[in-house]
């Protein structure tokens, strides 16, 4: 199949027809995913299943990465389910125990760094269900391997983006503030987006700053931005997170004046993370300017297809001797899904020991990045494009402020020209 973009209706033809990739093939030094033969689902205990166990479920970015590896899973002819813990360790800790009774495999995106850790050791040392980590990071002894986003590095970039555009529209940031807003610290995406911002403004002394910690629900970025607006200002916001949790942010902007299109000398320069389809469509308004993709068509797919090859290749780790799979072949590189992006030029991912966490004794794999912006916004190929022509709209995509200013010369060309891709594949 080519490598164009998914539609709602093109996707449903080719799951059908089960051409979804599901193993690794070496090209050019690159591991690029394809399908190996299909392994007897009859063979495990529990059928060939498959558990998610999401942090939750009340934001886009999330849904969205449930429903990527649903849709690579089931293609395989695996049964899918999926619970939510609402960012609760006891919560998640006790869905590890439960569930390894049950699935022949468990997927979790932690609820945090450590507190999941007796979990996963139960559901893989007593249970003899394997654990795959999927975008945040564990940093306990179990754990089969897990496949992330630079948190660390977009963070950093994110603070070099904001003081160089304070630069260009000054002439010096001297004296000028950047404000950071952030996710929960105990889990690894958000702390690393941190860590890796404080580092980034750390090259610009000359830069004042503030930190507002959110928490892990919109309501907190909500409250912490509206807080902070009703007696501050600032030349630009670097964001943790977007959509849900960026509405709040902009409705403060709004309720205190100072939401001004781009290209206006009064607008706060934005740059967030996620590429959410809401956040391209406030790129598209002219109400924002960068935001880096995370990409979940990329990372949830992968997952599940080294999954597949390495870890669930046959059920004999569920008998005697009992031992559990490993990801070998490292250190790897492992390229896009089909229908998946991950930027221009075709980049990869790789695979190793120690990436992240030096003592984390679990193979790690660090997603490449970019910046979805003015100029590529309507790059058919982007997920929070994509997802839209499969799913439909995000429910805040299409929430508008009463922005000051005039709108950029740009804003409607790229607006119709969305509404003219989502209608033509949805």
């Amino acid at each position: 199949m080519s490598k164009e973009q998914i539609s709602r209706r093109k996707y449903l033809k080719y799951a059908a027809a089960g051409a979804v990739a599901a193993g690794a093939v070496a090209v050019g030094g690159a591991y690029y995913l394809t399908r190996p033969a299909p392994t007897a689902a009859g063979e495990f205990k529990h059928g060939g299943s498959v558990m998610y166990l999401t942090p939750m479920v009340g934001d886009f970015f999330f849904v969205a990465c449930k429903e990527y590896l649903k849709r690579a899973v089931e293609a395989d002819g695996w049964k899918f389910a999926f619970d939510s813990s609402d960012w609760s360790d006891a919560t998640q800790t006790d869905q590890l125990v439960t569930y390894a009774d049950q699935y022949d495999i468990i997927f979790v995106f932690p609820t945090s760094l450590e507190g999941i850790n007796e979990g996963i050791r139960i559901a893989e040392v007593e249970k003899h269900t394997p654990v795959v980590v999927q975008k945040n990071f564990v940093i306990g002894e179990y754990g089969r391997f897990v496949i992330s986003f630079d948190d660390f590095g977009v963070g950093k970039r994110q603070a070099e983006m904001a003081v160089d555009f304070i630069k260009q529209k000054y002439g010096t940031a001297e004296g000028k503030k950047v404000v950071a807003f952030s996710g929960s610290y105990a889990a690894s995406g958000w702390r690393n987006r941190a860590l890796g911002f404080k580092a980034g403004i750390a090259q610009f002394p000359e830069v004042d700053w503030e930190e507002w910690e959110c928490g892990g629900d919109p309501a907190g970025w909500a409250g912490q931005a509206d807080l902070y607006f009703s007696t501050d200002t600032a030349d630009a916001i670097v964001a943790a997170s977007a959509g849900s949790y960026f509405r709040g942010i902009n409705d403060a902007l709004d309720r205190y004046g100072y939401l001004y299109y781009v290209e206006d000398p009064n607008h706060i320069y934005t740059t967030t993370i996620d590429g959410k389809p809401s956040e391209l469509q406030w790129i598209r308004r002219g109400y924002m300017d960068d935001s880096f993709s995370q990409s979940p068509d990329c990372l949830m797919p992968i997952g599940w297809q080294l999954a597949k090859e390495y870890i669930v290749k046959d059920a004999s780790y569920q008998y005697p001797p009992y031992t559990m799979p490993e990801l070998t072949n490292l250190p790897m590189w492992v390229g896009a899904p089909p229908n998946a992006y991950w930027g221009e030029g075709n980049p990869t991912m790789k695979i190793d020991m120690s990436l992240i966490y030096e003592d984390v004794p679990m193979p790690q794999g660090v997603s490449p990045v970019y910046s979805v912006h003015k100029g590529n916004v309507n790059n058919p190929n982007i997920w929070g494009n994509t997802y839209t022509f499969w799913k439909g709209k995000e429910d805040v995509q299409m929430l508008t402020w009463p922005a000051k200013g005039t709108p950029p010369s740009w804003s409607q060309e790229l607006l119709d020209a969305y509404e003219a891709m989502y209608n033509a594949n949805f």
